[in-house]
């Protein structure tokens, strides 16, 4: 090849590479989007993206118990859609440099820049591309053991936490809301939140049994006091773990 033509080439594939990963990042965000299927056993799957990367980690699943095809084959369709959902939206000057770095990357020909492709062949080599991806996710937080994997890799901090953890009872409370803890439902955080600053009254009114002036203090400022801690300590503190969480979740 000439230099020209190593040069065609090399400016083809940067710009094909970085249309790759685009597509892949919009296909990866509209799975992110769509309802998890409810077939992944005891997953926390929140949409069809954590559905599609346990299967890939996991699988392939190739039943037909209930009469629609193999799960493997139906997922792979379904991706697949969405990959030329957006291949379709491309210019075909773009489609045809694709084509060039699929080409190239594939060792189907040398230095080729010719750009031959098909919908189906740039649909094969993005889907590629996106279970490579899907393959490396953690996915530790939504597997059947995350209530583990929660206590293990994040904690609750701020008074409520530390008293918690101070009477070993920190780890048993988050693995029992480890489901409500990577909901994205403000509801469930707030019912959470409530419950744990229950568990912490009840410690705070055991500690001062043998306290008149505290015994007076929280039976005269009880409201208050709740109201405080849940507003100043429990909530932010609790809204910081679940970010945590989600951040890690969505960590692609």
């Amino acid at each position: 090849m000439t230099d020209t033509q190593n040069l065609l080439l090399s400016a083809a594939n940067d710009v094909a590479k970085a249309h790759v990963e685009t597509i892949k990042q919009a296909v990866i965000a509209a799975m992110s989007q769509s309802d998890a299927t409810g077939m992944m056993g005891d997953f926390a799957s929140r949409h069809l993206w954590d559905d599609y990367c346990w299967h890939i980690q996991e699988g392939p699943f190739d039943n037909d118990d209930i009469g629609f095809g193999s799960t493997d084959s139906n997922f792979q369709i379904t991706t697949e859609t969405f990959i030329e959902a957006e291949l379709e939206k491309l210019a075909p000057s773009i489609l045809h440099l694709l084509g060039v770095y699929i080409c190239d990357a594939e060792g189907m020909c040398e230095g080729c820049v010719a750009g031959g492709y098909s919908l189906e062949e740039l649909t094969a080599f993005i889907l590629q591309r996106l279970d490579e991806t899907a393959s490396r996710r953690n996915l530790g937080l939504i597997g059947p053991d995350r209530a583990d994997v929660i206590c293990y890799d994040h904690t609750l901090n701020g008074l409520v936490g530390e008293a918690l953890n101070e009477a070993e009872e920190r780890s048993d409370l988050l693995s029992q809301h480890a489901d409500a803890l990577l909901s994205d439902d403000p509801a469930i955080h707030k019912q959470v939140s409530h419950e744990l600053l229950e568990r912490y009254m009840q410690l705070l009114h055991e500690a001062a049994e043998d306290s008149f002036a505290l015994t007076d203090l929280l039976s005269k400022f009880n409201a208050e006091i709740r109201q405080l801690v849940l507003e100043r300590d429990l909530v932010p503190h609790l809204e910081d773990l679940i970010g945590q969480l989600q951040e890690s979740l969505d960590d692609y």
